[in-house]
Formats: structure tokens, sequence, C-alpha cells
């Protein structure tokens, strides 16, 4: 055993490292596993496993052998359909893993721990916009961390916490080696109704259809996937930096005003005015959303729909989804009394599960007017925004915001 071991490249530690793989090798049960099937076959992946596994820094692989996502599987697929899950059909197999930093507006920036984190499952249709053209990249099932779970345990300290608390106007911005980068509001993590939809993978397996086995290009490495997205722009591998920010703008928090009123909202495309709305606006349909109004705080306001009109096709008219946009596009959406939340220009303009972000114009409504925000992708109602007076779309990034 010891010659079939060293053929494989493994150091001394990593022949220990062998034996306490099947417990800690990204939480898969492969213990039970291992006693059931009593496989010489499973044993030398198991070998395999501890040498990969070993070079998951970002460094180059000391091992003799490189290996790679195809050479090792996790767990077999169900290639004779005994179970009815169409997602368990083809091989899981192990990305390439690397070391994530969070920083920023928090108390202790550091590397991230998974230790005790749980892995959750995902499944996307990855699709990209090239040149104009739709380009379909694959469907897949992914495992991973949720980035809720990630960023559960950093503390925020806000730098303009003197002047507004709430966390609604924190984005959060993610960043590889590469020297991309993409934004996620932080209400899209940690308000959404689906919480585990944002995750760092960790394991993949593809979606085949039953009648083809189509070509696509195999992940290697671990990425950042979103499942709400319908371009996949922001899906980019080896995500190694996480940084939390809060959006600068100064904006005058008057607590308690009554009434609390705007007659008007100006709209801007970064410094650019590019429109004041005094109602709904023009050749737009009116859409009704059914929605319980849960508070956070005060737990539940409604149960009655609300209708207005979709904020992300008005976004589109606006401002183009392209990659960049998708990427890095704010949008900060503001009350008469300094209250605002931050929004991702790809969760309100890209999505691919139906949600709206709904602006509801109320010109009887003379306390809380006239225009209201409803975020219907969302738990909780931080967001939701009443008498909104300014709209402001960004880049990250860009000179001027």
């Amino acid at each position: 055993m010891r010659n079939k071991i060293e053929c494989f490249g493994l150091s001394p530690e990593q022949e220990g490292a062998r034996k306490g793989i099947v417990e800690s090798f990204v939480g898969m049960d492969l213990q039970n596993r291992f006693i059931q099937m009593r496989s010489r076959r499973l044993l030398f992946m198991l070998i395999f496993l501890t040498g990969f596994w070993s070079c998951s820094e970002n460094k180059p692989c000391p091992c003799k052998r490189k290996l790679h996502a195809s050479d090792i599987i996790i767990q077999a697929g169900d290639s004779t359909d005994q179970t009815n899950d169409y997602f368990d059909n083809e091989n899981l197999y192990p990305l390439r893993t690397y070391d994530i930093v969070v920083k920023g507006e928090v108390e202790h920036p550091g590397k991230v721990d998974f230790q005790g984190m749980s892995l959750q499952s995902l499944i996307v249709k990855e699709l990209v916009n090239e040149h104009d053209s739709d380009v379909f990249a694959g469907a897949f099932r992914y495992r991973g961390y949720a980035l809720r779970e990630i960023l559960n345990t950093f503390h925020i300290r806000k730098k303009n916490a003197a002047g507004f608390r709430p966390l609604t106007d924190l984005y959060v911005e993610i960043g590889n080696e590469k020297g991309e980068k993409v934004v996620l509001s932080w209400g899209e993590i940690f308000f959404a109704n689906r919480r585990n939809d944002i995750l760092i993978t960790t394991q993949v397996m593809p979606v085949y259809p039953a009648r083809t086995q189509p070509s696509w290009t195999f992940p290697r490495e671990s990425k950042l996937v979103i499942g709400h997205d319908f371009y996949s722009s922001r899906n980019i591998s080896k995500p190694t930096t996480i940084s939390i920010r809060s959006y600068p703008i100064d904006l005058r928090v008057i607590k308690g005003k009554n009434p609390l009123y705007s007659p008007e909202v100006e709209v801007f495309d970064g410094s650019e005015k590019v429109e004041i709305l005094h109602r709904n606006p023009g050749g737009m349909i009116p859409q009704t959303m059914d929605m319980v109004f849960y508070g956070r705080g005060l737990g539940l306001h409604s149960t009655h729909p609300f209708t207005g009109v979709d904020l992300g096709e008005y976004w589109r008219k606006l401002v183009r989804r392209t990659p960049d946009n998708i990427r890095r596009g704010l949008v900060v959406i503001a009350a008469d009394d300094g209250y605002r939340a931050v929004y991702s220009y790809s969760e309100i303009c890209n999505r691919s599960d139906g949600q709206k972000l709904l602006l509801v114009c109320r010109p009887e409504q003379k306390n809380r007017g006239i225009f209201s925000i409803y975020p219907g992708f969302d738990f909780f109602s931080d967001r939701a925004v009443s008498a909104v007076n300014m709209m402001r779309y960004i880049r990250v990034g860009d000179a001027v915001q």
C-alpha cells in the first residue's frame, strides 16, 4: 500500500491526512459509503482526493501528478434512473478551492474559515451575452457555501453609521486574481426570500438533457454562482476577496418627518439627471403583485396586493443590460426623510425567476407618498421605501458616484 501511495505523489503528511479525509472532505459523508462498499476503487479515489485538496492554497500543485476536476468523482451519477431526482444522474466532481479574504467595513477583516459551514445545492442554467448574442454555457448543479453563511460572522462597522445606521445601503464587491469584480447588494444576500441562492462553489455536476450529450466548458475551479441571474455575467471563477462597503451618498436624515411626502422622483444616471417622474412612467403596463408585507421590526404590515410598474423594465430602458452593467451596476433609491436602499442593477434588471421591484404611484396619498417601492423578491420589508424622491444608477469603479 505504501508504494501505491507514493506513486501518486503523496508526502508523509498527506498519507496521514488520507485516514481523516472521509470525515473532513467538503462535508461529504463518505465514511458510511466506504464501510458499505468496501471497495478498493473507492480507497484509491480517497487517495486522489487527499493529494488534490492538500493543494488548495493559491500555489502551484506540488504533487507529481497534477489532478483536475475531471479526474475525480465525489459521487457517482444515477445513470440507471433508480431515483426520481433529475439532478443526480451525472457524476459529481470537485472544484479546486482558494482562500477568501473578507475586508472593508467590518470589525475584524480576515480569511474565511469554512469549518462548520454546511454545503448547499443550487441548480442553474448559465447564459452569457457575447457581442450582443446569447451563448448558452451549460446547465449545472453546484454545491458550495452560501455567501450569507460566509459573511454571517463578520460584524459590520459602517463608515457612515453616525448619519445612517440601517444596513440597507450596504453592498458587497467580490473579486478574483484576474481583476474581475462584481457587486451584490447586502439585501440581495440577507433580506432575500431565497437564502441560499448565492454560492461559492466547491463541487459541480452537469445536468444533461436525456437525449443528447452537449459539449460544455466544464468548470475546474471554485466560482461565484448566483441562482437568480438570467445572464451569468456575475458568475466569476476563483473568487478570492469580498469587500463590504456602504453606498457613498450624502443625504440629510430626518427621523420621524411628518408628513413624509415628495410629489416627484428625480432619476439620475451617474451624475446626469435624466428624468423627473410625477406619475408612473408612460408606456408601461401596470402590474399587480400579491405580497405578504412583513417587516423585520414590526412584523406584518399588510397582505394587500400592490399595483405599479416594474422597475426592472424601467431601468433596462435607461441603462442597457450589458455584461459590465450587470457586474458593476448599483441603484440607490432614497426617500424624503433620507432613508435609502441599495439594489444591484442585476437583481432588478437581470432576474431569471420573474420576481419584481415594483414602483407604486398614489397621487392621492399625502403622507408616505406619492411614490413607493416594494421588492417582491425580499422576505423582509426593510428595502421598501416610501415617499421616494430620488433614484440613481452608478457603476462601481466609475469616477462619478
